[in-house]
């Protein structure tokens, strides 16, 4: 039977991980850590798609402002991005519920969680440099 998984249980899990991490080592500003850790790795992969969009030559108004700023470009993408998960997630309080959500007590689970979780960082921040390698190679 095919079991229906919501597309925002995994990034309520990456915010979950990295708020916890920032909870367990006493880092003040938890919270807007933890948002702006999940974002920033959100953001990364819109700025993929959008290098991805400039290697294969499609211009919009996305690929002509990276191509003019990729900083105000990141921060173009970074921002709205934090505004809306803010509002998901802390404004309304449901981060306090994330702890029971991933609540488990299957080791083989936890490690699946995070082999899972390093393998899209991981991949998440070497996509981007990557395609921006491809960019500059091509003639």
């Amino acid at each position: 039977m095919f079991h229906r998984m919501s597309l925002g249980k995994p990034f309520r899990y990456m915010f979950f991980v990295i708020y916890q991490w920032n909870e367990k080592h006493g880092i003040r500003g938890s919270i807007i850590n933890g948002v702006a850790g999940a974002v920033s790795l959100l953001a990364l992969n819109v700025f993929f798609g959008i290098q991805l969009l400039l290697l294969f030559h499609v211009s919009n108004f996305a690929t002509q402002m990276l191509e003019l700023n990729a900083r105000l470009t990141a921060i173009i993408i970074f921002i709205p991005l934090f505004g809306i998960v803010w509002q998901l997630f802390v404004a309304n309080g449901s981060y306090k519920k994330f702890g029971t959500e991933f609540d488990t007590r299957s080791e083989r689970r936890i490690r699946m969680r995070k082999v899972m979780f390093t393998t899209y960082v991981v991949l998440t921040i070497c996509a981007p440099l990557f395609v921006k390698t491809l960019i500059h190679a091509a003639p």
